[in-house]
């Protein structure tokens, strides 16, 4: 299972380096009424723009920003929330970028872990939504 989400984490990757141009995220979440600052949704918006935007400089302090700012949204949601799964995996594609980047083993590590984090959730989601349409 981990060999399989470390290929999921460098699909992700490669597909956020290969379509995502930060510029108008930036925009957007700079746009952000104050009253929606710091809101999980504005926290993903912020932390996908900063890693995209790592990614196309490879500024390391910029990524480490965008690990921070994804970290706030996935605390500042509750684990039934519809969009966990996908904050989740914005983090671990995060980290593993890092991963890439240092070598550093506690990165892979966390990445691995947030990924299967998000796995088991959409699994629920799966399961739950399977077997209502089995009348289980």
């Amino acid at each position: 299972m981990r060999d399989m989400l470390l290929k999921r984490l460098k699909a992700l990757l490669h597909l956020s380096n290969a379509t995502h141009d930060p510029d108008p995220v930036i925009a957007v979440a700079d746009a952000t009424p104050p009253s929606q600052q710091g809101s999980a949704e504005d926290l993903t918006r912020r932390g996908t723009a900063l890693a995209a935007e790592a990614l196309e400089t490879g500024e390391s302090a910029t990524l480490d920003a965008a690990i921070a700012t994804l970290e706030q949204a996935v605390a500042s949601t509750r684990g039934n929330d519809p969009q966990r799964a996908m904050m989740l995996t914005n983090l671990g594609a995060a980290v593993f970028t890092r991963y890439g980047h240092t070598g550093q083993l506690a990165d892979l590590n966390l990445a691995v872990d947030v990924g299967e984090s998000a796995a088991r959730i959409t699994d629920r989601k799966s399961t739950r939504l399977n077997s209502s349409h089995l009348g289980i």
